[in-house]
């Protein structure tokens, strides 16, 4: 039986990584912090359109 050494998966290409490590490359560093900027953006624009509902249909109960 073969034995794998501790390893994990670049997160933007899948290659093997050392445990350590988030990217295999500059290239695929910048690509993924990228991605984790985008995704924070749209969870903020989830929150402000949620609270912006909440906020109109409380208003409009009070009219």
């Amino acid at each position: 039986m073969q034995v794998i050494s501790s390893h994990k998966h670049c997160k933007v290409c899948g290659v093997s990584i050392p445990p350590e490590d988030v990217t295999c490359s500059p290239e695929c560093q910048t690509r993924y912090q990228a991605s984790v900027r985008s995704r924070r953006l749209w969870v903020w624009a989830f929150y402000a359109i949620a609270i912006l509902l909440i906020v109109l249909l409380t208003l409009e109960s009070h009219l």
